[in-house]
């Protein structure tokens, strides 16, 4: 449901509401030190959960990384302050390039 009350009506809206973080994941996020990178940023989830660790912790450093099969979903995710990098996930030694983070989600 969108802020007031009913169902999005527009991909935007349902972005706005899939990315708004509650007070508990600022919490959470607060009390884990050190830059967050989601490997598979570019899937289906990737690009709201992403957005939503950029909203519950604006000054963190976010690291999305995928193949990126759509070139403006990381151009969106830049938009808003993430770092994008483009790794097939399945290739070792793109894993083995890929900055070292010690917050990784997959």
């Amino acid at each position: 449901m969108s802020e007031a009350g009913r169902a999005p009506r527009s991909d935007e809206e349902l972005e706005a509401a899939l990315s708004r973080p509650g007070p508990a994941l600022a919490a959470v996020l607060a009390s884990v030190p050190g830059d967050l990178m989601v490997l598979g940023a570019g899937g289906k989830m990737g690009p709201s959960l992403t957005r939503l660790a950029r909203r519950a912790d604006p000054a963190r450093h976010i690291i999305a990384v995928s193949r990126w099969s759509s070139a403006a979903a990381a151009e969106t995710l830049q938009r808003d302050g993430i770092t994008t990098l483009t790794a097939d996930l399945r290739d070792p030694r793109a894993l083995a390039a890929l900055p070292t983070a010690p917050n990784i989600v997959f």
